[in-house]
């Protein structure tokens, strides 16, 4: 049976998700406004200094929405979905699943909970996925369930900067 762990967005909607929104549209309105639709990219110059920006442009968007995913438990994969562009999403087979980690809050990235997947056979799992969109009440529920599936799951909570350095050693080394 499908379960979705994913809270009303009613809910997410603080003073900081308003902030991330409106320099979401600034930024989509300058790129707009004065490289692509003012005509300045018939020179080279003007192509060069766009795709000198676009880079920058997309960690900022990502930054900003790759902090709203969920978790959706199917029998016999995981699926995790970004809430405003539900194409993006990690999805894999709990038997290729190495570990799972949970990072409430994780200290160097947002400062939110976040889920790394490592896969079998991989030290460290691909991106931090922050799952803001996932209710704080439901994280032992996905947990036992992913436990009950044959999933190791480790969960970091609370963790200082040295803890979170010492922590992540570990898992470079493969200790963790």
């Amino acid at each position: 049976m499908t379960k979705i762990y994913k809270r009303p967005f009613l809910e997410i909607m603080t003073f900081q998700f308003v902030i991330d929104s409106l320099i979401m549209i600034f930024s989509i309105w300058v790129i707009c406004k004065y490289i692509i639709f003012s005509g300045t990219l018939v020179d080279y110059a003007a192509w060069i200094a766009l795709g000198i920006l676009s880079p920058g442009i997309l960690a900022v968007w990502y930054s900003i929405i790759g902090k709203y995913f969920y978790i959706i438990l199917h029998p016999d994969r995981i699926v995790v979905q970004n809430f405003f562009l539900p194409f993006f999403r990690v999805s894999r087979n709990y038997r290729e699943i190495n570990k799972v980690r949970f990072w409430m809050p994780t200290p160097t990235q947002w400062g939110i909970e976040s889920i790394e997947i490592a896969k079998v056979g991989k030290k460290r799992g691909g991106l931090f996925l922050g799952i803001f969109m996932v209710n704080p009440n439901d994280y032992h529920e996905i947990v036992s369930a992913l436990e009950s599936k044959g999933v190791k799951v480790d969960v970091f909570k609370n963790l200082s900067h040295r803890e979170y350095r010492e922590v992540h050693k570990k898992i470079r080394r493969g200790e963790l």
